[in-house]
């Protein structure tokens, strides 16, 4: 009588092909892994941005609405950076809007970024943006026509600051409005 065993287990070519899908499938869910943690990241600096220009551009809205005349003289028109000086003559305290140049930290690296900040009278200058956004454009121009109530176009751009360059954590926002003072 033979004795057959009944051999229960992998072949050889039936592991390696279990081995070669489960290495597939880890690769795939891997990048797929990857590929959402920096879709989030871009998402999340693209909203960092935007929330920073829309702060930005709201404190110079209001500023410019309550403001009863642009000091020219102190303000820089036609060039980046510029320079905005409102004159709040019922309060004697004048508002200035401009950027400046710091170097901050952002993980291991020290980029120089422009941060947008208002400035009222002789209190200290409040930053209207954070350490990740750089202020690339704020160009004002005077479209002040004659005796009436002063027009300013404002044209900024907010970048995020990204120092290593990775494509991946890139977000720049452009905005342009015009602005007049009261009546």
């Amino acid at each position: 009588m033979k004795n057959k065993t009944n051999k229960k287990g992998f072949t050889l070519v039936e592991l390696i092909v279990y081995i070669a899908i489960a290495a597939t499938t880890l690769v795939v869910a891997v990048n797929i892994g990857i590929n959402l943690i920096r879709s989030a990241d871009k998402a999340q600096g693209a909203q960092e941005t935007y929330a920073n220009a829309r702060l930005g551009m709201h404190q110079i809205q209001l500023n410019m609405r309550e403001a009863e005349d642009v000091i020219t003289g102190s303000s820089t028109f036609g060039s980046h950076p510029g320079v905005l000086t409102l004159d709040f003559p019922g309060s004697g305290t004048d508002v200035v809007i401009d950027t400046y140049t710091q170097i901050v930290t952002i993980g291991t690296q020290t980029p120089t970024i422009r941060t947008l900040r208002i400035k009222e009278g002789t209190a200290a200058a409040i930053d209207l943006t954070d350490k990740h956004t750089d202020v690339t454009n704020f160009t004002l121009t005077n479209l002040t026509r004659g005796s009436e109530n002063k027009n300013i176009h404002f044209a900024v751009t907010f970048s995020r600051a990204n120092p290593g360059g990775d494509p991946n954590y890139n977000a720049s926002i452009s905005l342009e409005t015009a602005l007049s003072t009261r009546e």
